[in-house]
């Protein structure tokens, strides 16, 4: 299959089966980080689309410069941190990504050892309602670097700011992240 750029390209020239592949190829890839990033399927699933319709609109400004998922980092986590700050001007009520994030989690628990599964579905869920409570730039930049594997580099890239910048994103995330998981009070409100 052609690579993200060249699929782009005949998408610009005319070409509709092109785009369709692009989608088909990256979809998953967007809505994954859509859902960590949101926690909650149905928000991932329209940002999801909103963002291929950006990519749409905005595939003849990519030069190339970065690879395709370096560059679908930049645009989806960007549209994810505009939800976030949206949710946060609007007070988003998050008891309803908690519970989506809960009953997500619990679907991993396995027959053969429940309990066991049962308490790493609890520490999963707890960490996920930790990183719920994190300044958006801050779950954006961990999630990029910690939960995507991202380099740094390419993760202060894709967020448009320096290197520093993301270095010090992160330690200040950590810290934050830290304190909510130590925090008795984050203890038992699943």
């Amino acid at each position: 299959m052609p690579q993200g750029k060249t699929l782009l390209e005949q998408w610009l020239a005319g070409n509709d089966k092109a785009f369709e592949a692009f989608y088909d190829r990256y979809a998953d890839f967007v809505f994954q980080l859509c859902m960590r990033l949101l926690q909650n399927k149905e928000e991932a699933e329209e940002l999801c689309q909103d963002i291929f319709l950006k990519v749409a609109d905005k595939a003849n400004s990519f030069k190339g410069d970065s690879t395709t998922t370096t560059w679908l980092y930049a645009i989806a986590s960007r549209k994810c941190l505009d939800r976030l700050r949206q949710r946060k001007r609007k007070s988003y009520a998050v008891w309803n990504q908690r519970a989506q994030a809960k009953e997500d989690t619990l679907a991993f628990v396995d027959s053969n050892n429940p309990q066991t599964d049962l308490e790493k579905a609890e520490q999963m869920h707890h960490f996920w309602q930790a990183m719920e409570q994190l300044p958006p730039r801050q779950k954006v930049a961990i999630t990029l670097v910690f939960l995507e594997g991202l380099p740094q580099k390419e993760a202060a890239l894709a967020l448009g700011i320096p290197l520093k910048a993301l270095e010090s994103l992160l330690q200040r995330g950590k810290k934050n992240l830290k304190q909510r998981l130590d925090s008795p009070t984050n203890e038992g409100n699943y």
